[in-house]
């Protein structure tokens, strides 16, 4: 990150010479407003709004076809077509936004139609990778690689160390899979039964109900962070993508934040789970495992760096 920060700091250069960024700096240019034409940010904030709304009306809409009469709000969105919903408030969304540039003038009728494909081609991209990684993700389906590594590790732990071992696991499918929520239904299910059982197989009833709060945290913890970091995951994928950003790059810079924090994580919850330390403790112990890193360890890292970039 702080080659990448320097590089666009001093050479103007926000991605590598052969980065892919999804599209090209032409490219991003010809999107730039003409400065003879009116900049009003209601012209950006009206079409999400309608794309919002537009999604809600959507799943209600969808929801009463398959929701019984007289079920709450919540029931009747929760049983919409969120693909439905999506890509008619979606069409809806840039319907306005074209009326609201050619009512201004800002774009002709030809302009809006170029930016439309332009928006689209860029999307491309997206979509490939995306399929890409969805089809690698349901590999992980069919050779059931959570529940294994589970149930391989279910009686070679001792309770202590299951929510350090869990956390760990958690991340590693996640990463794998790219998907966080895909690894809590897969976990979830088998590491609370596990560490109920490991408790009363070692005498511990009420005593060690921290274990059990601390495996349920490692889970959801762990694969959160997994998803995070994976290359495959759809939201590093977006995020990437959506800003411009090459791919590769983005999981490269950001997973050395992820690996300390995570580090740092799953030692407080090594503590928190074999000492039964409060959790407030493990807070502050990771907070100040932080400031201890990142000050002296990064100026230093920074340091070295400012020297390697002075000798090159």
């Amino acid at each position: 990150m702080l080659t990448a920060e320097r590089r666009a700091s001093t050479l103007g250069l926000l991605s590598r010479q052969d980065a892919h960024p999804g599209e090209t700096d032409a490219e991003a240019k010809d999107r730039e407003p003409k400065p003879d034409k009116p900049k009003r940010a209601i012209n950006a904030v009206l079409p999400i709004v309608v794309l919002v709304l537009g999604t809600f009306a959507g799943l209600y809409a969808t929801g009463q076809n398959d929701a019984s009469a007289g079920q709450p709000l919540h029931t009747v969105i929760g049983s919409g077509d969120p693909f439905t919903a999506m890509m008619w408030a979606s069409l809806v969304a840039v319907l306005v936004a074209g009326a609201l540039s050619m009512g201004q003038g800002i774009l002709t009728l030809a302009e809006t139609a170029d930016a439309w494909f332009a928006g689209a081609r860029t999307m491309f991209l997206t979509i490939i990778i995306l399929s890409l990684a969805w089809a690698l993700a349901d590999v992980n389906d069919p050779l059931h690689t959570g529940p294994y590594l589970t149930s391989m590790l279910s009686e070679r732990v001792p309770p202590a160390v299951i929510p350090s071992v869990v956390f760990v696991l958690a991340a590693v499918t996640a990463f794998a899979t790219g998907s966080s929520w895909g690894v809590m239904g897969i976990i979830m299910p088998l590491a609370v039964p596990l560490i109920w059982s490991v408790m009363l197989a070692n005498g511990l009833d009420e005593e060690g109900l921290h274990l059990v709060y601390a495996t349920v945290a490692a889970v959801i913890s762990g694969a959160v962070w997994g998803d995070h970091c994976s290359p495959i995951s759809d939201t590093t994928i977006l995020s990437s993508l959506a800003s411009g950003c090459d791919h590769i790059d983005h999981v490269r810079t950001q997973i050395p934040y992820a690996v300390l924090v995570g580090a740092f994580a799953l030692a407080a919850i090594f503590g928190a789970s074999s000492f039964g330390l409060q959790w407030w403790l493990c807070l502050l112990a990771g907070l100040i495992l932080l400031l201890v890193w990142i000050f002296p360890v990064g100026a230093n890292e920074g340091e070295r760096q400012r020297t390697k970039d002075k000798i090159a």
